[in-house]
């Protein structure tokens, strides 16, 4: 590692904690407008549309797509979060005999991936966050300890990461209360 690739991944693991779930915003409406606008796009032109009307629908989506993306992400990500989280406490109960539900498997899985779905979604933002703010002070470790000892640069990162929680947290609660 170089001291200019120590210092960026310092600069990055900070960027990160004041604008990670911005970037992440950004990015996962970045996906998702792109794969729909290709999807339209590869839709009207297999149909016959032609190229010109493939590529006006397929710039339509991506807007749209930009648009919803991070609704679509979050709600995509807590479904499949809560199916397996689901799935794995219906088989330990029914394993360890807790429950009883023969006949109605389908249907339990079902309750429990919405309701799971459901808290997901609610403190999703603060598990992303949480998420965010390990990766940032992972980074600033990685860069700092081209310069400084293990143990300073595993305090330093701590702070990082203790900080950039606070940070994001107190960032969500404002934002939902506006």
């Amino acid at each position: 590692m170089s001291p200019i690739d120590a210092v960026l991944l310092v600069v990055f693991g900070i960027l990160l904690i004041f604008a990670g779930r911005t970037m992440l915003r950004i990015l996962a409406s970045l996906i998702f407008g792109g794969l729909l606008g290709l999807l339209g796009f590869g839709f009207i032109v297999s149909a016959g549309g032609g190229f010109i009307l493939g590529f006006i629908i397929g710039v339509l989506l991506f807007i749209l797509g930009l648009i919803i993306g991070f609704i679509v992400f979050k709600i995509g990500l807590s479904i499949t979060a809560g199916y397996i989280i689901a799935s794995l406490a219906l088989t330990i109960l029914v394993e360890k005999h807790l429950v009883s539900i023969q006949g109605y498997e389908k249907l339990a899985l079902f309750v429990l991936t919405i309701v799971a779905a459901v808290i997901i979604y609610i403190v999703l933002d603060y598990i992303l966050a949480l998420g965010i703010a390990i990766v940032a002070s992972t980074l600033v470790f990685q860069g700092l300890i081209y310069w400084f000892p293990k143990t300073f640069s595993v305090i330093i990162a701590l702070i990082v990461l203790i900080a950039g929680t606070i940070y994001q947290w107190r960032k969500i609660r404002r934002e939902r209360k506006e």
